[in-house]
């Protein structure tokens, strides 16, 4: 499906001038850092991760599947609705950097949803774009996603 059909249909939504996949989310790197600082090895693991990330295989491939998913923030500023048209992939080769992640760090880390944000709105207008973190198959599920056709 091409992306200008979207713009027509979901008019209220405002086209991302970005696209891109998220691999490692904020809220799991924060589980990453926390445990590394707790860790002796501390710097000696960081420089051993990025090189592994970095020389990862990222394949991808872009699946006919999109949904609209909605989630509500709260800010010290009140609350922040947003919304998000996104569109689904998969990664055959994401497990193997993530179980790196987990036996490097020592901690379960949920495997990141992969999927490509094409539109989105926020009630923020400093963040009118700004996707939502999937962080795992089940929180995409809290989030009452619409299939899109």
């Amino acid at each position: 499906m091409d992306i200008s059909s979207f713009i027509h249909r979901f008019s209220e939504l405002s086209p991302k001038e970005e696209f891109h996949i998220t691999i490692v989310g904020r809220r799991t790197a924060e589980k990453i850092l926390q445990s590394l600082e707790k860790d002796l090895y501390c710097s000696r693991k960081k420089q051993e991760i990025e090189p592994f990330i970095l020389n990862s295989k990222w394949d991808y491939i872009f699946k006919d599947e999109y949904y609209r998913i909605g989630k509500e923030y709260t800010q010290e500023t009140g609350t922040e609705a947003r919304e998000s048209l996104i569109q689904m992939i998969e990664m055959p080769r994401i497990e193997r950097p993530y179980q790196y992640l987990v036996n490097t760090v020592n901690k379960d880390l949920p495997v990141q949803m992969p999927h490509i944000t094409l539109m989105a709105r926020s009630t923020n207008t400093e963040k009118i774009t700004r996707g939502i973190g999937v962080y795992s198959r089940s929180e995409f599920l809290k989030m009452k996603p619409e299939r899109i056709n």
